[in-house]
C-alpha cells in the first residue's frame, strides 16, 4: 500500500454528503469492520484411505478504505495449517474481484472479493484402525489503514460569530482513532478557541477490546500521519536521538523530504518524533491504546475568524482468527 499520506477525500465527501456530525471535540470511529471472512468450507469432512478434500474460502472488505489481504505461497498465510504430515496442497488458485490470476496478495477495494480454493491429497494411503484427525487453521492477515478528519475555528473573541457546527468523520476498522481538540477558553469549548489560547490536539489509537470488535489480536501499526491546514502544528526539535523516527514521519508526508532533516532543526510535524522509537514502529495488544499530543499554532491575518482541518492517518497490519474445519480420515475397513 502507498506509504505516502494521502488526502482524505472519500472522508471529506461523507462528510459534505451527510452533513456534519456534531459540534463537540471528539472524533471516533465506527470500529470493527475491515475484512469480513464470507464462508470456510472443507468437503467432504470424512474421508476414506486415498480420498481428497476441497477447501473453499471467501473474504470480502467490508471497510471503507481499500485493504490488502495477504495469501502467501499456496494460500499458507490464510490456511495456516493443513497437516502436512497427512496431506499435501495438490492444488491452490485464487481470484479477486478485480484479479482472475492467482497472486500472493490481493488488493480489495471496498465492497471486492477474494475467493481461495484448495485440493487436499492425503500424502500416503496407509491409515491406522484409529484413523486421522486434522484441524484445518485459517487465519486472514491483511494491510489496513485508519483515517480521520475534523475541523477546529479559531475566533478573535467570543464575542464574534462563528460556524455553529464543525465537520468530522472517521473511518472503519479493528483499529479506532479518536481526534480531541483541548485547551479551549471558549464558552462552546472545543472545537472552537480563542485567539490566544494554547490549543492542542490528542490523536488516539485503540485496539479495541474483544468485546468490542470480532478480531482479535496483536496489531502492528506505524504513527498517525498528521497534516493541519488552515493552521499549524508547534515545532519540535530534531535531535540525534529522535532523528531517525523524524525521517519515518517526514517520508509519508507530502511536500517534506527526509533528506533534508538532520539534527538541530525544528520541524513542524506531529507526532513528536521524541514519542517515537528509532524505527517508528508500534504495537498494540488488545485493549491497549497509544496517544499522540501536538502543539497548534494559528494566525488570524486580521479576519474575524478562521477554520482549520486536522486530518490523521495510520497504517496497520493485522490478523484475524478465521477458525478451524476438522477433517476426519478414517480406515477403508471402518
Amino acid at each position: 500500500m502507498d506509504q505516502r499520506f494521502t488526502v482524505l477525500t472519500l472522508l471529506i465527501s461523507v462528510v459534505v454528503f451527510s452533513g456534519c456530525i456534531g459540534g463537540g471535540g471528539n472524533t471516533s470511529s465506527g470500529g470493527g469492520q475491515a475484512i469480513t471472512v464470507t464462508g470456510i468450507q472443507a468437503q467432504p469432512t470424512e474421508i476414506f484411505a486415498g480420498e481428497n478434500v476441497r477447501v473453499s474460502a471467501g473474504l470480502k472488505n467490508t471497510g471503507q478504505l481499500p485493504a490488502e489481504v495477504l495469501v502467501g505461497d499456496q494460500g499458507s498465510q490464510i490456511m495456516t495449517s493443513h497437516c502436512p504430515d497427512i496431506f499435501d496442497v495438490a492444488s491452490f488458485s485464487a481470484t479477486s474481484s478485480n484479479v482472475s490470476e492467482t497472486r500472493q496478495s490481493y488488493d480489495l477495494a471496498s465492497d471486492y472479493e477474494v475467493r481461495l480454493n484448495w485440493n487436499l491429497a492425503q500424502t500416503s494411503d496407509d491409515v491406522p484402525l484409529n484413523g486421522y484427525r486434522c484441524n484445518l487453521r485459517f487465519e486472514v492477515p491483511f494491510n489496513y489503514s485508519v483515517e480521520s478528519f475534523s475541523q477546529i475555528q479559531i475566533k478573535e473573541s467570543s464575542e464574534v460569530d462563528g460556524a455553529e457546527q464543525l465537520f468530522s468523520q472517521t473511518s472503519r476498522g479493528p483499529l479506532d482513532i479518536e481526534i480531541e481538540a483541548i485547551g479551549s477558553s471558549a464558552p462552546s469549548g472545543a472545537p472552537t478557541f480563542i485567539d490566544g489560547d494554547g490549543a492542542e490536539v490528542l490523536v488516539r489509537l485503540v485496539n479495541q477490546e474483544p468485546t468490542q470488535s470480532s478480531y482479535t489480536g496483536t496489531i502492528n501499526l506505524k504513527p498517525p500521519v498528521m497534516i493541519a491546514r488552515g493552521i499549524q502544528f508547534s515545532e519540535v526539535d530534531i535531535t540525534q536521538d529522535n532523528v531517525e523516527a523524524a525521517k519515518v514521519i517526514a517520508r509519508r508526508l507530502p511536500d517534506m523530504d527526509p533528506g533534508d532533516i538532520q539534527a538541530g532543526d525544528q520541524v513542524r510535524m506531529c507526532p513528536d518524533p521524541d514519542t517515537l522509537s528509532g524505527n517508528a514502529g508500534l504495537a498494540l495488544s488488545e485493549g491497549q491504546s497509544k496517544i499522540f499530543r501536538c502543539g497548534l499554532e494559528w494566525d488570524l491575518n486580521n479576519a474575524p475568524s478562521i477554520r482549520g482541518e486536522i486530518f490523521a492517518r495510520s497504517d496497520y497490519t493485522f490478523v484475524k482468527n478465521a477458525g478451524n474445519q476438522q477433517i476426519n480420515v478414517r480406515y477403508r475397513g471402518q
